[in-house]
């Protein structure tokens, strides 16, 4: 976490809890989670979120937390997103979920029907709360214009 968020003490204290939950111990599996941040990252175009959550995961053989190592396959489904023919139907329903909701703040009937048949209602709720987080997040970044310096594998080496 860059230190633009340590400027504001208290408000990081408050806010890092919620995020600890989410980011590590909340009720989706690793790998959807995920999945979540990196698609949520991608949207937003979040160098922060892109190269902390893909970078490490497919540079690290065994991945971070959980295991989690996205392929070079995957990275590219990811930027493409939920019409990608390679996902599953239960990776397609969670990133048409992200989808949905980053840009509208809501989801389809079809989508929400699709998330239910694949997940539990606390991993659709925190999907919810990961795409707010993560899009948070970028946005403040990028607002703040935070410098991560020239060398800062970002998402325009895409």
């Amino acid at each position: 976490m860059p230190l633009t968020f340590a400027r504001h003490p208290e408000l990081l204290a408050s806010w890092l809890p919620l995020m600890g939950f989410i980011a590590y111990g909340g009720a989706l599996p690793s790998r959807m989670r995920e999945l979540v941040i990196a698609r949520t990252a991608w949207l937003g175009q979040s160098p922060l979120n892109w190269v902390t959550h893909i970078y490490p995961a497919r540079h690290t053989k065994g991945g971070k937390e959980g295991g989690v190592y996205f392929t070079e396959d995957e990275v590219a489904q990811i930027i493409v997103g939920p019409s990608d023919e390679g996902w599953s139907p239960q990776d397609a329903a969670l990133l048409a979920g992200v989808d949905q909701f980053y840009k509208l703040g809501d989801m389809d009937d079809e989508t929400w029907k699709n998330l239910r048949e694949n997940y539990d209602e606390k991993q659709i709720i925190e999907l919810m709360y990961l795409v707010t987080n993560y899009r948070m997040v970028g946005d403040i970044v990028r607002t703040l214009r935070t410098d991560f310096g020239p060398d800062f594998p970002g998402l325009r080496q895409r």
